[in-house]
């Protein structure tokens, strides 16, 4: 059964910012734990402080990646601007989250999301570019 063009596009508008979310999500699951899972088979230790670093950077700045590239993936329309909104909400949820982080001294959430908001606005300008293609 094939959906109306109309209705597509609309759903596909309702659904980017979930979708962008639920992308975000998988992104962290998959970069986290793999990468311990990884560190550990080859014999690394998973809680040293850089290899604990290297993992909070790298699957938080994913996750801000996966969050702008799946929104502006689902978007039917204007990318350049959805992949920049949605780099703005991920930079303002960022900057609201490392408020308390940063009162109560919680420097691993304030390295989250330093890593969040530079991977949303490195995908963000990416797009804007060209570099990727969102198809």
């Amino acid at each position: 059964m094939k959906l109306p063009g109309k209705l597509v596009v609309t759903l596909r508008w309702l659904g980017f910012i979930p979708g962008a979310f639920v992308g975000a999500w998988l992104a962290w699951l998959l970069l986290f734990y793999g990468n311990r899972i990884g560190a550990q088979r080859m014999g690394f230790d998973a809680d040293d402080f850089i290899h604990k670093l290297f993992t909070e950077i790298i699957s938080n700045a994913g996750m801000g990646a996966a969050f702008v590239y799946a929104g502006a993936c689902i978007a039917p329309n204007g990318r350049k601007v959805v992949a920049w909104i949605l780099a703005l909400i991920a930079v303002l949820l960022a900057g609201f989250a490392m408020f308390p982080a940063y009162i109560h001294q919680n420097w691993w959430s304030v390295v989250r999301c330093i890593a969040i908001a530079s991977g949303a606005g490195l995908v963000a300008y990416s797009l804007s570019l060209e570099q990727l293609d969102p198809k």
